[in-house]
């Protein structure tokens, strides 16, 4: 399965981040996968796991 997360900036541009791996982190750390670097986002927010058939999303007990 081909997976992608899409970015839209306020002034409505978009940019595509590919899912290439099948376990990703985003937060605002320097060892997630996708950085996300403001004080809205934990340091490690969330996880993305992508398989053949689905993609899961799980909270890392962010607080943001």
């Amino acid at each position: 399965m081909s997976v992608s997360l899409v970015m839209v900036t306020a002034d409505g541009k978009q940019k595509e981040i590919p899912l290439n791996r099948q376990v990703q982190v985003i937060g605002r750390q320097t060892d997630c996968q996708i950085r996300i670097p403001t004080s809205a986002v934990s340091r490690h927010h969330c996880e993305l796991t992508v398989n053949e058939s689905r993609v899961l999303l799980r909270d890392l007990g962010s607080s943001n």
